[in-house]
């Protein structure tokens, strides 16, 4: 098993467009897919709590039926995990920190308002005469019940290629090759069953949320925006500051019409001369029915539209992460 080494800097990031699946007759026409919107589209968003006495930062619902609920910490600290390798990982990686203030499992809609995240405890969003939603009712499993004001996080837009990509998405397929000064040349196709550590899951959500989940039960968390939306280009970053330096990297996405994702990423260190290309396949995790109320969605050819960037903050702290597992965790 090969333990690749992290790059400590990046001094340029080249990315490589992988052929588009779609098939059309003509280009300049949107592509349908069977793609249909998430069970929970119309309920998802990430909640930043105001209050600064609670806990909690913000609560986070997934379209896919995941969650995320960030926990708020007394400081900064970002995972010592470099850039190199993103979607690739066949060995625990060690931490210079704790990681216990994120916590990821999945939910349940209870009703309009309510929600039941296994593992973690029932949420209820609370609204103010139609104004959105001011308040979240927290009952945490075996505490007390609490009330703290929120506010919904901006999102990057309704367009279709991001409808497409916000969602869960498991993996099913990896293929790296590289160099790199240790050993060598390699190239190697994988499932993650295969190694320990692997990656296994990654989520995209609409407020920025990207967050890549291991099949040792660690989880990274990263942002992400459009670089190049008419490419397929997205921009992730480990820090949320967007300064085109060394804390983040490009890959592009592309779709199938079978609920498929495909995801490449390349880079290279022009200094030591070490380089690494990947192509991760996904599938769509718990795909709605075909016979869905909004229909499929519309993913757009390269021609449209292009450049549209998220700056927005996502969250304020980062202090370590982790990962709660729940029995109904596929």
């Amino acid at each position: 098993m090969k333990k690749y080494c992290k790059i400590p800097f990046l001094v340029l990031l080249a990315v490589l467009t992988v052929p588009c699946f779609f098939s059309c007759s003509d280009d300049t026409e949107d592509v349908v897919v069977n793609m249909n919107p998430p069970q929970y589209e119309s309920v998802s968003g990430k909640y930043e709590i105001t209050d600064s006495s609670s806990p909690y930062a913000s609560i986070e619902l997934g379209a896919s039926g995941d969650y995320v609920v960030i926990k708020r910490s007394g400081g900064y600290a970002v995972s010592s995990l470099q850039k190199g390798n993103l979607f690739s990982r066949k060995a625990p990686a060690s931490r210079a920190v704790a990681y216990d203030n994120v916590v990821y499992g999945t939910y349940i809609q209870i009703d309009d308002e309510t929600f039941n995240l296994e593992g973690f405890g029932v949420i209820q969003l609370k609204s103010n005469g139609g104004q959105g939603i001011t308040d979240v009712i927290i009952k945490p499993n075996g505490g007390n019940e609490m009330t703290f004001a929120v506010k919904k996080a901006a999102t990057m837009g309704d367009d279709d290629l991001t409808n497409a990509l916000c969602r869960t998405w498991k993996v099913t397929n990896i293929h790296e090759r590289g160099y790199d000064s240790y050993d060598g040349e390699y190239d190697d196709t994988y499932t993650p069953d295969e190694y320990y550590g692997a990656i296994a899951e990654v989520m995209f959500s609409k407020s920025g949320t990207f967050l890549s989940f291991y099949n040792d039960n660690e989880i990274e968390a990263h942002f992400w925006k459009w670089e190049n939306q008419g490419e397929r280009q997205i921009r992730y970053s480990w820090d949320n500051v967007w300064n085109n330096d060394d804390e983040e990297g490009n890959f592009t996405v592309n779709f199938s019409s079978d609920n498929r994702l495909t995801i490449h990423e390349y880079y290279r260190d022009y200094e030591t001369g070490e380089w690494y290309e990947s192509t991760v396949e996904l599938v769509e995790k718990n795909p709605s029915g075909s016979d869905g109320d909004e229909g499929d969605v519309t993913v757009p050819t390269d021609k449209t539209p292009v450049e549209r960037v998220f700056t927005g903050k996502l969250v304020s702290e980062v202090d370590g992460i982790s990962k709660t597992f729940n029995n109904d965790v596929k």
